[in-house]
């Protein structure tokens, strides 16, 4: 509950910043963009013949962007933040969390054009809170966890010189021959066990190699866009070995405040071990798809 509070106040303290920035500046060069919505469900039975378990899912999204085009300068910066919890059946774990990430992303350089830019990078990807793997115990049947991440546990910090090409904000290509990923494990447990790909005992790995990007943001009809943003990267000493991260979003809007959103992340990465059907662990696609209907407020 305490992490909860102190998530959803900071999530309060953005949204003010960001609205009283957009006030201070109506008439600058700056463009501030926000939304956050809640999406809540509930299933509650009883004596229901056919079964089930009574359940009570909360999630609540956040993305906050502001950019800068004034002449040849542009600036741009995006936080997008998700977390959502599921309540279900009578487990000793009957709480478990279904969506939790954080991404900051910046842009800065020199606008070559209409559609070329050269320009510096930073993205920061991690998570906010504890993840599990919940299993049963096969002693005295009782459901167990193990701890699998944390908050920059892992956390991904990428830092890029890169050449992006931009129609009209629909879409960017980009690719960066200059390319800095660090990957950390400030978790001790993590560290110890070398998840993640990063050395046991060690928190932090660094590799050096090029990143290729691609982003799509369209609007398909009157109340319905997409978007997709797919991020790969290979170390040089290795280039055989690519990073994949591909998110995509499609979101239905039915009217002002509410609407239905379906996104999925797929995630590749040789250095992350991911539990197979058959019990082992091994090199894997990470696959993810969360469906919400709820409440928004954009601004």
């Amino acid at each position: 509950m305490k992490k909860l509070t102190i998530l959803f106040s900071l999530l309060l303290v953005m949204v003010s910043q960001f609205a009283i920035a957009q006030i201070a500046s109506k008439d600058s060069v700056w463009l501030h963009q926000g939304s956050f919505g809640v999406n809540f469900s509930n299933v509650g039975l009883y004596n229901w013949a056919a079964g089930g378990q009574n359940s009570t899912a909360l999630g609540a999204v956040l993305s906050l962007k502001t950019k800068m085009d004034e002449g040849a300068m542009v600036w741009g910066t995006q936080l997008d933040m998700a977390y959502g919890v599921v309540r279900q059946g009578d487990s000793r774990y009957n709480v478990k969390k279904t969506d939790d990430q954080m991404v900051l992303t910046s842009d800065m350089g020199y606008k070559i054009n209409e559609h070329w830019r050269l320009l510096g990078s930073a993205q920061l990807r991690t998570q906010m809170d504890v993840g599990y793997d919940f299993y049963m115990d096969e002693t005295d049947d009782q459901e167990m966890r193990r701890k699998i991440s944390a908050f920059m546990a892992p956390g991904y910090l990428v830092l890029n010189a890169k050449a992006e090409y931009n129609y009209k904000d629909i879409v960017s290509l980009s690719l960066a021959p200059v390319s800095n990923r660090f990957t950390f494990v400030m978790d001790e447990q993590l560290s110890e066990q070398g998840a993640f790909g990063v050395e046991a005992g060690e928190r932090m790995r660094y590799q050096f190699g090029m990143t290729i990007h691609n982003a799509i943001q369209a609007k398909l009809m009157e109340n319905v866009s997409v978007k997709s943003d797919l991020n790969m990267f290979a170390p040089y000493e290795e280039l055989d070995r690519w990073v994949v991260n591909w998110g995509t979003l499609l979101v239905f809007k039915v009217n002002k405040y509410i609407n239905t959103n379906f996104g999925t992340q797929l995630i590749y990465d040789p250095d992350v071990l991911v539990p197979k059907s058959d019990g082992t662990t091994g090199q894997g696609v990470q696959f993810k798809h969360v469906l919400n209907v709820g409440v928004a407020v954009s601004y």
